[in-house]
This record gives C-alpha cells, sequence and structure tokens, in this order.
C-alpha cells in the first residue's frame, strides 16, 4: 500500500492525477509484471516509479486486438489505468502492443511459443502464428526453427492474446573469452573443411547433425542461424534435415556448418 501510495504522489507531481467523485486514479505506463493467479499487477510509471495494483474479476480489459476470452495482459504491455485509489483496485485497463525485448529463454516447437527473459526482469511467452514476420540475423522470412534459446529477440505482440505481429532476433554476442577461444581454435584449423555422406544422427536441442562419408569418415555440425541450407525447392530448414538423406557440408575448424546442400 505505501509503495502504491508513493507511486500515487510521484504521478501527481510529474503530470498530475486525474481523480473523479469516486475516488478514481489514471496511471499511465507499462505492466513490470502480472500474476493472473493472485490478481497483482506492478505498473512501471514514466518516472521510473512502480506503482502496485490489483485486478478483478470486473476489470474492464481494452486492447488494440480483443480476442473474447483470451489470457491477461501480459509483461511489456504498455497501458493505461484506472484504479480505485482507496483499494488499489484497476476499474478499466487499456493496453497497446506491447514490446519485448531480451534473451531467449526456451523455445516450445510443438505450440509455436517462445518464453523470454525479458532486459528490465521478468519473462513472457508469446505465440508465433502464420501472419507473424520472423526476421533472424538480418534475414526476413526465417522460419520458427531458425530461433534458438540465447538469442536476443525484440518481439511486438499483442498483450491480451499473446500473438507476435514481428519478431526479430540475432546471436547474443559470446563471452570474450569464449569469443577468443573459437578464435584461436580457427587458427589451429585449416581452412574450411567439406564431407559428402548419409545423415546418421540428429540432434534437435544441439540443433547438430552427424554426417557420415563412404570412406568411413563422419563429422558432427552445428547449423547455426547462418548456415545456408540449400535444397530443391529452395532454401530449407533444419527441421528438413532427416536420418539417412544424402547431404554435402562445407564446414569451419570448429564445426559450425557454413552450408548444407540436401542431394536427396
Amino acid at each position: 500500500m505505501k509503495r502504491f501510495l508513493t507511486g500515487l504522489a510521484a504521478l501527481a507531481i510529474v503530470a498530475g492525477i486525474a481523480c473523479t467523485p469516486a475516488e478514481l486514479a489514471q496511471l499511465q505506463g507499462v505492466l513490470n509484471t502480472v500474476d493472473s493467479i493472485d490478481g497483482k499487477a506492478t505498473i512501471r510509471l514514466k518516472d521510473g516509479t512502480l506503482v502496485d495494483v490489483k485486478l478483478a474479476r470486473d476489470t474492464q480489459v481494452k486492447t488494440t486486438q480483443t480476442t473474447p476470452g483470451s489470457p491477461a495482459p501480459q509483461a511489456g504491455a504498455e497501458v493505461k489505468v484506472t484504479v480505485d485509489s482507496k483499494t488499489n483496485t484497476v476499474k478499466t485497463l487499456e493496453v497497446n502492443l506491447a514490446e519485448a525485448k531480451g534473451i531467449i529463454k526456451s523455445v516450445d516447437d510443438r505450440t509455436k511459443t517462445v518464453t523470454i527473459n525479458l532486459k528490465k526482469g521478468g519473462e513472457v511467452s508469446i505465440k508465433m502464428t502464420e501472419g507473424t514476420k520472423i526476421e533472424v540475423e538480418d534475414k526476413e522470412q526465417a522460419g520458427f526453427s531458425a530461433l534458438r534459446p540465447g538469442m536476443k529477440i525484440e518481439a511486438t505482440f499483442d498483450p491480451q492474446t499473446g500473438q507476435a505481429s514481428s519478431v526479430e532476433a540475432k546471436a547474443a554476442a559470446e563471452p570474450k573469452e569464449k569469443e577468443k577461444e573459437r578464435g584461436r581454435a580457427a587458427q589451429r584449423g585449416k581452412g574450411k573443411q567439406e564431407i559428402e555422406g548419409k545423415i546418421t544422427a540428429i540432434d534437435a536441442a544441439a540443433r547438430s547433425v552427424t554426417i557420415k562419408a563412404a570412406d568411413g569418415r563422419d563429422a558432427k555440425v552445428t547449423v547455426n542461424p547462418g548456415t545456408r541450407i540449400k535444397a530443391k525447392e529452395g532454401i530449407g530448414q533444419f527441421s528438413d534435415l532427416k536420418v539417412d538423406m544424402k547431404v554435402e557440408a562445407k564446414f569451419n575448424p570448429v564445426g559450425h556448418a557454413l552450408e548444407i546442400e540436401i542431394d536427396d
């Protein structure tokens, strides 16, 4: 209660509070945290003040893309709320499209859902649809399979349905020591390597494939967002690779695939 009253006082000084005879206050900011089970939420005002509020069953929610029966708004959404200053209960909640910036925590291929650890704290889950624009490593029209845990991501989504309208992702910068080790490993190698053969194993979690050549030589290569996969019908994806499939792969000394061409 104390933090909420402090937030109201700060808002009154900075922007003023529009109160009605019923002692309603107007707040504007970003949803910092949302607990749909306990019905609690924290709003970060423009001046950085955190205000705790309560969501009730009769709270009226309005969004730019309202879907009946959809989940509660998620963290990261820009909101305007009308609050009963006596009970901290939200009377009306108006939500704009939300932006999420952070690191991908997990990817669920079955539900096409990505969970993001937000840069400002907390996490949010967003769902990809056929209309979601996905851009990975500056490549437009990338598939869902190109998204991997650990990537930096910026997403715009409907905070009520959780459906993403656009997503941009790229590999996160590696720690300096790990980057140096990769450089030393590359220097120890002799440049680009190639192998032609059949895929004998696929590790979807590690996004790696093992290829065995006719002479018995084998190589395990990792497929990155920058790996070019060539299929007969055009540009392929990691999910197009199958065990026993004939392929030709070019990879660097540390096992990162530069190009995989599907021969089948």
